[in-house]
Order: C-alpha cells, then sequence, then structure tokens
C-alpha cells in the first residue's frame, strides 16, 4: 500500500485512511461517485448498498480511536458517520462547480467537503454528527433505474442521436459496455452534449454536475468546459442533473474506429434515501471542540483561527525540542538535522520573542553539527535555516558552522550545475532529480547574503542552469529537458511539483536571476490553476511547503488565491494535540510521505501560515537583499547542452594534438567559446557547425600528429561523430552517431536536414577475426540515410545478430568511411568476455568498447559518486561521470590498481584521465584515471 494512488489493490484499499485530526479519528472514505477500483467497492458497507450493489449514501467509517481525543467516548469504532451539522457528505467534484474548477477537484474524495464542515464546526465549538451504529440488517432498497437510450454501436454506424428528459436532481448514468467482442478499441464519443431548460433555453453544460467517471481503458476525456466527452469501455460518466426544473438533455453517441462495437445507454433515476428500517437506527451525536474559529477566506494574512493554530503549534513544537536543541528524527532516510532546519524555520517565522530560547539552541545545533549524510535537500536545508537566523540576529557565533554548511552544499553539485538526491551523484542513471538542485540553488543564494558567501559566480551559474532547462518557468523532474519555448506556455500546469521550481523562485527573487524564467515560473502561482499545489512526486508536503512559500513571496494576492483552494489540509491534517499528520492521496506515489516527521511538517506549516506576514527572508521579509532581475539572453536546454558538448570536445582535441594543434581548430575553439547566446542562437550554432567543422576536421586529418589511429579519432570527435560498440546476447550492436549530431531538434528540421545531407557518412565498421573466433562475419554497413534517426541526435542503430563465444579475448574493429569529401579510417580494439567491474547501478550502459582518449588534466573534485570533474591544461572545465564508487585508479604506467581506501584522490592531483563519450549530453564518462603524482 505504500504510495496510496498505487493500485487496486486490497491492502492500499484498507490503508486508503483520512484522518480528521482535530477529532482524534481515523476513517476510510465510501464515496458512491468516486470509486478507485473493485477493492474500493470491496468494502463498500453493504448496509448502504441498493439492489444492483451500489452505494447510496457516502459515509465516513471510523475505524480508530484516538484516547483522549475529542470524540473519544462519543464516536466508536465502526461507526458510519452520514451526515455532518445536518449536511450529506458530498464528493469533490459537486463543491464549487462553478467554473474554474479547482485544480484536481474530480481526484478527490469527500475529504474537501469534510473539511469545510469541520471548518464551521470549530468557528462554533460544537460537532454534530447523523451516525450508523451497529445496523440491524435491513433490505437493499431497489435502485430504481430507468433505460432512456440503448444503442448498439459498431465502426460502420452513423453517430446516433439521443433526447432525454430530465427532472431537477435526478441523477445521470452515460454506460458504454462491450458490443460482444471483447472491449479492444471499445472508445466511445458523446457528442454535442446539451441541456436545455423547460422552456427551450440553453443553459451551460456546466450546470450538468460532472460528479465522477470511470474507465475499463486508459482515461476519459470528461470536463463541464467540453461538449465532447470520450470514454473507453466499460465506462460510466456520472452527472447530477439541477435542481428545481425540467430538462432535456440532447447529443449523440459515436464511435470512430471499424473495431469498435459497443453498447452505449444512458440511465436516470431519482435521489435513493435510506430504507425506513435503516434510517431509523441513525442517531445523531454532538460533543464539544475547542472554539478556535473559522478560516477568512478573504483576508488570511489577518485570519483569527490562523493565529490560534500558530500559536497552538508554536507551543507545541517548542515543548518537543530535546536538550541539544534538535527534535528528533523518528524514522527514515537522513538524520535530526533536517527536521530540526524546518522546525527552526517555524519558529523564525512566529517571530514571537518567548521562542528565542528554542530558537538560539536550535540554531547552535546545527551550527555546531560535525557529521552530515550525503543528502543534498537536508544538507540545504541546514545552510537555509541558519542563513535565516543570522539575517535575523546577526549572530555571528554560527558563522563558522555556516560555512562549514556551505562547504558541504557545493559537494552536491554536479558538473552541469545541478544538483541530484545525493552528493555528487544525479540519480535514476544520471537523469538526475531537479530538486536536489533547487534546493541547493536556494541555500547557495541565501548564503550569499551572508558572510558565509560560496565562491562567485555559483548562485548566477546555477539560476541560469534553471532558465536553460526552464524557460517556460516550469523545472523538470530530471536535468535534462531538450526543447521549450521562452514562453508562459506551461502556465496551465500551475504550481503542481512545486517541490521542483519554488525554491529556485523564490532564489532568483532573492539573488535577482534571469529574468526570463522569474517571469514564467512566477505566474505559475499568479496566473495558473489552484488547488494542485500539494501534487508532488513522493510526497506532498514537499511541493506544498516552496508553492506556498513562493506564493508569499509573489504577494498577498497570489498567497491569498493559493492558500484558499488548500486550507482543508490545515484542518484535517492538524492532530488535536498538536502537530500536523498525513492523509491519503490520490494524485500522485508518495512513498516518501511517511518518512517526513511531524517537527518537518508542523516547521512547514508554521512557515506556510506566516506567508504573508513576511517574517522570513524566504517569505519576502527584506525586499533591499533584491536586486533587480538578470537579462540573460535566452538560451534552451537543448541548444545549451550541446553547445557544451562540442566545446568540451573541441578543448580535448587541442590538448591531445599539443604543438600540432591546427590554427584553423584553435580560432574555431575560441569562436565556439565566445559565441553570443541569446534570439537565434540555434541557427547561429548550426551555421557555425556545418561551416567550421568540416574545415577542422581535414586540417587535423593533416596534421602532423604521429599516431594515425588516435589522429582519425580526434576527427570524427570534431564533427560530432562518435561510434559506440555494445556486445550481448543479442551479437554485436553498432551505435553512430552522425556528423553534427544533436543539430535537428524538430521534425521539420530532421526532414529538411535529412533531404539533403550536408555531410553525409558511408563506408563499413569491419571487425577483423583473424582466428574464426566467431561465428559469422561481422560487417555492418554505414549508410548516410537508412536506420538515421535524425530528430534523435542523428543516431543510427544496427545489430549484427549471432550467438557470441564464451572466454575473454580481443580482436579489432576497423572503421573505414567517408563524410562527403573526408576520409576516416582507424582500427580500436573491441574486448570481448570481459566484466566491467567499475560498472554501478548509475551505469546507463557499458562504456568498454567506446572511443578512448587519455587526457591530461588535474582533478577538480575529490573522488566520489558520480562526478569525476578535471581541468585541462588549456584551462577548460570538464564536465565528467565517474558513475560510481569504484572508477579504476591504476597508476602512472597503467599497469598497477590502487584501491580507493589505500589512496583517495585528491582535488588539484594530476591525473589522466580515459575519456569516452558521455551517456549524457552533459558530461564524458571516465572510466580509468591515471594518478601521475601520488
Amino acid at each position: 500500500a505504500s504510495g496510496w494512488n498505487g493500485g487496486n489493490e486490497a491492502a492500499v484499499a484498507e490503508t486508503f485512511i483520512i484522518t480528521w485530526g482535530p477529532l482524534g479519528i481515523r476513517t476510510r472514505m465510501h464515496d458512491g461517485v468516486y470509486v478507485a477500483g473493485e477493492a474500493f467497492r470491496a468494502i463498500w458497507p453493504k448496509c448502504l448498498l441498493d439492489s444492483e450493489g451500489e452505494l447510496i449514501r457516502n459515509a465516513f467509517e471510523v475505524v480508530e480511536m484516538m484516547p483522549g481525543s475529542p470524540a473519544d467516548g462519543h464516536l466508536q469504532q465502526g461507526d458510519l458517520l452520514l451526515a455532518m451539522s445536518g449536511k450529506e457528505f458530498l464528493t469533490s467534484n459537486m463543491l464549487r462547480h462553478g467554473l474554474p474548477k479547482w485544480q484536481h477537484q474530480e481526484s478527490r474524495s469527500l475529504e474537501l467537503h469534510a473539511a469545510q464542515l469541520l471548518d464551521a464546526a470549530e468557528g462554533v465549538g460544537e460537532v454534530n454528527f447523523r451516525v450508523l451504529r451497529n445496523p440491524q440488517p435491513a433490505a437493499a432498497v431497489p435502485a430504481g433505474w430507468q433505460v432512456k437510450f440503448d444503442k448498439k454501436l459498431s465502426g460502420v454506424s452513423e453517430p446516433v442521436p439521443f433526447e432525454v428528459a430530465l427532472q431537477g436532481g435526478e441523477e445521470v448514468w452515460f454506460e458504454i459496455s462491450d458490443g460482444g467482442n471483447g472491449i479492444g478499441s471499445d472508445g466511445c464519443t458523446w457528442k454535442d452534449v446539451s441541456l436545455t431548460d423547460a422552456g427551450g433555453k440553453a443553459v451551460p453544460i456546466s450546470a450538468l454536475i460532472i460528479t465522477g467517471h470511470s474507465v475499463g481503458y486508459g482515461s476519459a476525456t470528461v470536463t463541464n468546459e467540453g461538449r465532447d466527452w470520450f470514454a473507453h469501455a466499460n465506462s460510466r460518466i456520472r452527472a447530477v442533473v439541477p435542481a428545481g426544473a425540467n430538462w432535456t438533455l440532447r447529443g449523440q453517441a459515436a464511435v470512430s474506429s471499424g473495431y469498435t462495437t459497443v453498447e452505449a445507454s444512458i440511465k436516470t433515476r431519482k435521489p435513493v434515501n435510506l430504507s425506513p428500517s435503516l434510517a431509523v437506527q441513525t442517531k445523531e451525536i454532538t460533543f464539544p471542540i475547542p472554539r478556535i474559529g473559522s478560516f477568512d477566506q478573504a483576508h488570511p494574512e489577518t485570519c483569527a483561527k490562523a493565529a490560534n493554530i500558530i500559536a497552538m503549534q508554536a507551543a507545541w513544537l517548542a515543548r518537543q525540542q530535546l536538550e541539544d536543541g534538535s527534535w528528533p528524527r523518528m524514522h527514515g532516510y537522513t538524520r535530526p538535522y533536517y527536521d530540526t532546519a524546518w522546525a527552526l524555520l517555524g519558529l523564525l517565522s512566529v517571530d514571537d520573542p518567548q521562542y528565542q530560547p528554542n530558537i538560539r539552541k536550535a540554531a547552535s545545533y546545527l551550527a555546531n553539527m560535525k557529521e552530515i549524510d550525503d543528502w543534498s535537500i537536508p544538507r540545504s536545508m541546514a545552510l537555509i535555516a541558519l542563513c535565516e537566523y543570522w539575517l535575523r540576529t546577526r549572530d555571528d557565533a554560527v558563522l563558522e558552522g555556516m560555512r562549514w554548511h556551505v562547504k558541504n552544499v557545493l559537494e552536491c553539485l554536479n558538473p552541469d550545475m545541478s544538483a541530484g538526491h545525493k552528493v555528487s551523484t544525479p540519480g535514476y542513471g544520471g537523469g538526475g532529480v531537479s530538486c536536489g538542485g533547487s534546493h541547493v540553488c536556494l541555500a547557495l543564494a541565501m548564503a550569499h547574503l551572508t558572510p558565509a558567501k560560496p565562491p562567485a559566480g555559483i548562485v548566477d551559474a546555477m539560476l541560469s542552469r534553471a532558465q536553460e532547462l526552464a524557460p517556460d518557468g516550469y523545472i523538470p523532474y530530471g536535468r535534462l529537458r531538450g526543447w521549450a519555448e521562452f514562453d508562459e506556455s506551461a502556465v496551465e500546469s500551475g504550481p503542481t511539483y512545486s517541490g521542483r521550481h519554488g525554491p529556485y523562485l523564490v532564489a532568483s527573487l532573492i539573488h535577482g536571476g534571469p529574468e526570463i524564467f522569474t517571469k514564467n515560473c512566477s505566474e505559475l502561482y499568479t496566473k495558473g490553476p489552484v488547488g494542485g499545489m500539494d501534487q508532488g512526486h513522493a510526497t506532498q508536503t514537499l511541493s506544498m511547503q516552496w508553492g506556498f512559500i513562493a506564493s508569499a513571496m509573489l504577494g498577498e494576492k497570489t498567497y491569498r488565491r493559493q492558500i484558499e483552494a488548500l486550507q482543508w489540509r490545515v484542518t484535517m491534517q492538524r492532530a488535536y494535540r498538536g502537530g500536523f499528520g498525513q492523509n491519503a492521496y490520490r494524485l500522485e506515489y508518495q512513498g516518501g510521505e511517511s518518512l517526513l516527521n511531524y517537527a518537518l511538517r508542523t516547521g512547514s506549516w508554521l512557515v506556510i501560515l506566516n506567508g504573508p506576514r513576511r517574517n522570513l527572508a524566504i517569505t519576502g521579509r527584506d525586499h533591499q537583499y533584491a536586486p533587480p532581475l538578470a537579462k540573460l539572453p535566452p538560451l534552451n536546454d537543448h541548444d545549451a547542452s550541446w553547445h557544451g558538448r562540442y566545446l568540451r570536445d573541441w578543448s580535448v582535441a587541442e590538448v591531445l594534438l599539443g604543438k600540432n594543434c591546427p590554427a584553423v581548430l584553435r580560432d574555431a575553439l575560441k569562436k565556439l567559446a565566445d559565441m553570443p547566446k541569446g534570439e537565434g542562437f540555434h541557427q547561429r550554432f548550426q551555421d557555425f557547425l556545418l561551416a567550421e567543422a568540416p574545415r577542422c576536421a581535414q586540417a587535423v586529418l593533416a596534421s602532423a600528429h604521429a599516431d594515425a589511429n588516435e589522429k582519425a579519432q580526434i576527427a570524427e570527435m570534431v564533427l560530432g561523430i562518435d561510434h559506440s560498440i555494445q556486445l550481448s546476447d543479442k551479437g554485436i550492436t553498432l551505435a553512430s552517431r552522425h556528423p553534427l549530431a544533436g543539430r535537428c531538434v524538430m521534425a521539420e528540421e530532421a526532414k529538411a536536414w535529412s533531404a539533403a545531407l550536408p555531410l553525409p557518412m558511408s563506408g563499413t565498421m569491419t571487425i577483423v577475426d583473424p582466428d574464426r573466433l566467431l561465428p559469422a562475419a561481422a560487417e555492418i554497413a554505414i549508410d548516410p540515410v537508412k536506420g538515421v534517426e535524425f530528430a534523435k541526435d542523428h543516431l543510427a542503430t544496427q545489430v549484427i545478430e549471432m550467438a557470441l563465444p564464451a572466454g575473454d579475448f580481443t580482436l579489432t574493429a576497423r572503421f573505414r568511411y567517408r563524410v562527403k569529401d573526408l576520409l576516416i579510417e582507424y582500427q580500436r580494439p573491441v574486448v570481448f568476455g570481459v566484466a566491467e567491474e567499475w560498472r554501478s547501478g548509475e551505469s546507463q550502459r557499458s562504456v568498454i568498447n567506446d572511443r578512448r582518449f587519455w587526457v591530461p588534466g588535474r582533478l577538480i573534485h575529490d573522488h566520489k559518486g558520480w562526478d569525476l570533474s578535471f581541468q585541462l591544461p588549456n584551462g577548460r572545465r570538464i564536465a565528467a561521470a565517474a558513475s560510481g564508487h569504484a572508477v579504476k585508479v591504476l597508476s602512472a604506467d597503467g599497469k598497477e590498481s590502487i584501491s580507493p581506501e589505500a589512496y583517495s584522490l585528491q582535488a588539484g592531483t594530476a591525473c589522466h584521465f580515459c575519456y569516452t563519450p558521455g551517456i549524457f549530453i552533459q558530461e564524458a564518462r571516465v572510466p580509468f584515471v591515471k594518478v601521475l603524482a601520488r
């Protein structure tokens, strides 16, 4: 059941628990409209089902009572809560059904309405439930459905019109079921759905309240805004007709596939009540709760209830602090300093002198830490909290500790100015996770406001990378984005996944980041839909933390529009004893939410609720910190990454050729490095490569470099060509990147490029096998067009299928091909049967048979994890990846293997680095290092 939304298993349904924190009860929701699957239907109370097994009344089922809670002694385990304060529980889609709806409103259930009712009850200090307790068996009430339309449709059918008379308040089901030949390709569209009143006047289709839908395959396209609804069999779209009038429903049922055969029907029924014998068993139960007020939606910054919650939660949080100044980590990854950082921020946000002793102790704990784990986000939060403390108090006693934390945070940086989950480890096979980078960037931006400044330019470089990743303001999940527009095209995503964008945006507003990113990211919060800010991968808390903090930073109006749609979470998750808990969730995988402890959540909510008061720098305190935004020229991630790739490869080529490096290559490298960014860069970069790469490659081939094999491979690298040989149980695979790989990013460019190739590549790759160790000849033709995916980095992949023999042996791959008029010919070894011991879980593929160069340089980072970047003798920094802790460290002659335990590579160590193509555009791969000086 970990993650809650992970499926329809019984364990998920049984553990999908909603806690009413202020009452001290844990419940299951039984919602007749929002049905997640058969496992949820299976646990519906039998006494609330009609004759067809459908739920006739929504209910919360009490599964646990907390001793000493307000509900203790009033409610019991097994109670079915049918109504509150005289109102039956409505599914979320029936709330606020005017447009626009809250984001993901259709994916919520009864918890929103329950929170609204509980909020009102806290305003009067009393809660009332209609309860069904230990019901006696009763006959099921008739379902009462009337079929108003029923047609069998197939792919050759014309759209079939329908006209259905409806009475106010009736429920309508649009059903698509199997037509008798299985549900494959059984999609159906309810077209041009319209509603007219008794006088024949058309009303907006939004008047028909869509309460939910379920499908047998894929997802349904059902909105109040559109008049065409698509769903795949077996499906049911549920709606309620507005009360108080008679209506006519019109439209068509249509199919478009020749393989479709479905049964389309429309059924209606009047509201169904509990059977009389069951209704008499209900009872009203009323009990007192603390009278702390109801939320003032219009003025959250002066709301009395918010002030009461802040006061109670701050006092409770302060009481949980340990003697050493920390808050304990009950379970999960990382250490107590992460919880302590958020608790410290929470108390700082309250700005109450009575908590100064707690604040000083927490700051002292963080400043005097001696050990830290490898996680990027906790490291960053410790620094952010200490920076807020210093900015508030100017207590220089913590500066030494702050500088230590700055060093720890800098260790998280990857060569491309991103950060992943852990130190020098992007995560997910190198694809990375951007939330690490967002937190690191904000932490360093905060440190920049203090005497514990990071190195100059680091924050600017990180924010520049943020704009490359998200010119539209929406930071992707990983550290790659590809092509994105420099506009607000992502605004409809709203502030979902704010753990990624929120910290970057706050850092940009504090530090003065790129104008384009900052504007478009801000509009996710100021213009985007509301209500979905809790959508975050693995944890909803992380997204809400930074979504609300960013909203507060953007001003009272933005904060108000966001908090209104999620105040229900404050109501439900606030525990009666103090602290904030968690509730089940349907929007995303949530396996990490249980790892966030009470102190972290409580500190987060204190920061959120105090957001409008702007008591912290990260919520807008001291506006003098924010300099003018930088007018950074627009550069897309795709172009930035490929520009970096060529700059890296050509710099390596210059060093390898040494004194024999042609002047034309040196001049082209300088032009490449100085190429102005901004509007039109994409085309300028393409034109430059088309003009300069062939000229430089020709000069390399004509140079006096002694090693002919290496010279040819340098020339192909200058052209953007790469040949990777992979061995597997399928046989021998050759993956070839054709000239100027990465030029094309859009389909129309790829089509034009392949139609008139300026640099066609053709020839052969042959495995030289004099002793006939292989079962067959191994030769692959390199064709300039056939099999080349020009829209995917000009990559062509070919396989010679054969069963490779067992044993360790080495053969030779002979490449001979032409690139227009250039002949490139060389040989390189192909190693069979040798396991790559240095590979790790971060590795995407084998590199043992990739092109290799031994390049001199000095290590920039200590050898650990992913990052093994180095500086060339010409001063160029090379973004490289070791891809795991087991990289081979060799003696200068390459004969002796040096264990990392016996010798740790230090920054500045002179080495020869085995330079191979990168698994990602951002960095090369370095599987081996020769230490020149120990």
